[in-house]
């Protein structure tokens, strides 16, 4: 597998991730799943939940784009990985305080492993030029 195929199907896979996650927590929060409310509180008003998980749905745009074209959108790929590592202190810290359920470390994982491969990339990427 060359570079150019691993990096393009990375950030199609954080595409995916970014949709995934964003669609399950809308239904799960506008439906009021009980396996959902168990593993995070309810966020009133719902407008502010909607404004949390529009840029994710979003990102998943841009990351595809990204994919499409590994020598443009790096300002992307910076804020992707920043925002992944971030996503998981976030969540770390509110499962360490009991504000959401240990369930949800696991995405925070996730969203970490994806920080950490698109800062590789960017390192990779600006050590050729």
């Amino acid at each position: 597998m060359t570079k150019e195929y691993y990096y393009k199907n990375l950030f199609r896979a954080a595409a995916i991730w970014s949709w995934l996650i964003s669609v399950s927590a809308y239904i799960g929060n506008a439906s009021d799943e009980k396996i959902f409310r168990s593993i995070m509180p309810q966020m009133e008003p719902a407008f502010v939940f909607d404004m949390a998980i529009l840029p994710i749905f979003l990102f998943g745009f841009a990351f595809w784009w990204v994919s499409r074209d590994l020598r443009e959108n790096h300002a992307v790929v910076v804020v992707g990985s920043i925002g992944g590592i971030l996503a998981f202190v976030s969540i770390a810290i509110r499962a360490l305080t009991g504000d959401i359920s240990y369930f949800l470390i696991p995405v925070g994982v996730v969203d970490l492993i994806f920080g950490i491969l698109m800062l590789e990339f960017l390192l990779r990427s600006y050590g050729r030029t």
